[in-house]
């Protein structure tokens, strides 16, 4: 099966939610710290700060969603951040996929393409060229002690 990724115009964003809903959700669903919550994802996208990528396959059925957005990691660079990835595609059909983000990134001119999310992606994304550069820890404030 072969994948395509387009990316959605914003004054289609809303006809497409029925659609992608299901791919946000589940995407968002794996936020092991529950700062990212489906409507916030949404109004990004709504807003321009995001953008929505769908994913079809050959018979253009939706087998699945992106959402990226540009970040600033100094004054000189920004990066392409995967935000959001879901998908029904076995792995080896949704890689190639990541070309077409690195044709994006391109475009834009950014220095890179940066993806956070669950700790399974560092199993995947070395084999794609991407290298771990931080951790993130964080502590809970706990009031009243």
């Amino acid at each position: 099966m072969t994948l395509e990724l387009r990316i959605v115009d914003q004054s289609q964003i809303e006809d497409m939610l029925p659609f992608v809903m299901p791919y946000i959700e589940r995407a968002v669903a794996y936020d092991s710290v529950g700062t990212v919550t489906t409507s916030s994802v949404l109004h990004d996208c709504f807003a321009g700060r995001s953008s929505l990528w769908i994913i079809y396959d050959r018979l253009k059925r939706l087998v699945g969603a992106v959402v990226t957005r540009l970040v600033a990691i100094n004054p000189e660079e920004r990066v392409l951040e995967i935000s959001q990835f879901a998908i029904d595609a076995p792995r080896e059909e949704w890689v190639p996929l990541f070309d077409v983000l690195d044709e994006w990134a391109q475009r834009l001119d950014c220095a890179g393409i940066e993806m956070i999310g669950r700790r399974g992606w560092r199993k995947v994304l070395p084999d794609l060229g991407f290298k771990e550069v931080q951790t993130i820890m964080r502590r809970k404030v706990f009031y009243g002690q």
